[in-house]
């Protein structure tokens, strides 16, 4: 690197009286022979494993500005630019990396929930299957938490997610009481459908009452206008919702998921029944010779 004596460094006046000398051995001013560009030079050069990295950010005017969907198609984009140079290479940070990094731990925390969830109904039922049914309810309380959301006019974000988990562990409430009741009655040996036929009107006062308990304690979030209560609306939303919407299908869809498991064993077992007959039979004849 070449470099000017410091005294001649100090004013920007040099380069206009800096001659250069050409290969013919003349001596020319410097702006025949280059075009000077005046920039901003980087306060300091930031360095990560030797190699200079450059930050480059922006903040949106609005907050209903889709980041990571601005994130997803300039993605290419940048790849291909990336891609022009071997030493080049790019990664987001800021929102971007943390939502990423949020929607992993969410997945992760969601199929720990179910096998958590699977794993205490499962103990006490001594059974693999009873749990899926009272699971059932799940699926359709985050249905209400969505519908809550557009009745709302609420643009679901994670905390409407991390309300939806939490939704998971109160849904499952009623459709437990429902199954338990159904259970005590088989075995003091009434009949599947005689038994779900009871369980309705016996168990419909407490499940109406504990969901509703659950959602008139959400109301007061939900009616709140202050700034500080908007932040947790959304997931105040998702469980209060959910639950309301899920109770109603647990009175219905739980006792259907019973009948229809019977009766689907029951078909099976009559295939099964005549697709061994002919191979017992055998064996009862060949036993008599």
């Amino acid at each position: 690197m070449v470099r000017l004596p410091r005294k001649a460094r100090e004013s920007l006046h040099t380069l206009d009286r800096l001659k250069m000398r050409t290969p013919a051995g003349a001596e020319v001013p410097l702006a025949t022979v280059a075009d000077v560009t005046f920039v901003k030079a980087p306060s300091f050069i930031e360095r990560n494993d030797r190699a200079e990295v450059i930050r480059i950010g922006e903040m949106p005017e609005d907050e209903k500005v889709d980041i990571v969907g601005i994130a997803k198609e300039a993605t290419p984009v940048i790849e291909d630019m990336v891609n022009e140079d071997s030493d080049l290479s790019f990664v987001f940070r800021g929102y971007i990396a943390g939502h990423a990094e949020s929607r992993r731990r969410t997945i992760i925390g969601s199929v720990a929930l179910l096998f958590a969830l699977f794993a205490l109904l499962a103990i006490p039922f001594k059974s693999l299957l009873q749990p899926i049914y009272v699971l059932l309810a799940v699926p359709f309380g985050i249905i209400g938490a969505l519908v809550g959301h557009i009745v709302m006019g609420i643009t679901p974000s994670y905390l409407s997610v991390f309300g939806m988990l939490a939704l998971a562990g109160v849904a499952v409430n009623d459709a437990l009481v429902l199954v338990d009741y159904i259970n005590r009655r088989c075995r003091d040996g009434a009949a599947l459908h005689e038994a779900v036929m009871e369980a309705g009107p016996r168990r419909f006062r407490p499940i109406i009452l504990t969901s509703a308990t659950t959602f008139v304690g959400l109301l007061p979030l939900l009616m709140d206008r202050s700034l500080q209560a908007q932040f947790l609306v959304p997931m105040a939303v998702s469980l209060g919702a959910g639950i309301l919407f899920s109770t109603v299908i647990t009175l219905y869809l739980i006792p259907c998921a019973l009948l229809l498991s019977d009766d689907l064993g029951k078909g099976f077992a009559r295939i099964r029944n005549w697709y061994f007959r002919p191979f017992a039979t055998s064996r009862a004849e060949g036993a008599v010779k």
